[in-house]
């Protein structure tokens, strides 16, 4: 969800120091990111061909939707 993207993206920026001081990094693995890129706090791989890799790298796996139905397999 693109939104949802924008949305954390605007947030680690607004709170970069506080994140980095409190060792929270953000990863968004999939193609809601159109290429990879990285800031403080905020990484975005673009797509992957496997996301097993990260979820089992990740202390916390979220899903964040600001609109949509159904059920999120993905996770």
């Amino acid at each position: 969800n693109q939104e949802a993207f924008d949305f954390l993206r605007a947030f680690v920026r607004a709170h970069a120091q506080t994140l980095m001081e409190q060792g929270i990094h953000f990863l968004v693995v999939g193609s809601v990111a159109d290429s990879p890129f990285c800031l403080p706090g905020l990484t975005a791989t673009g797509r992957v061909e496997a996301v097993e890799p990260f979820f089992a790298a990740a202390d916390v796996a979220i899903n964040p939707l600001v609109a949509g139905a159904g059920t999120n397999v993905k996770m």
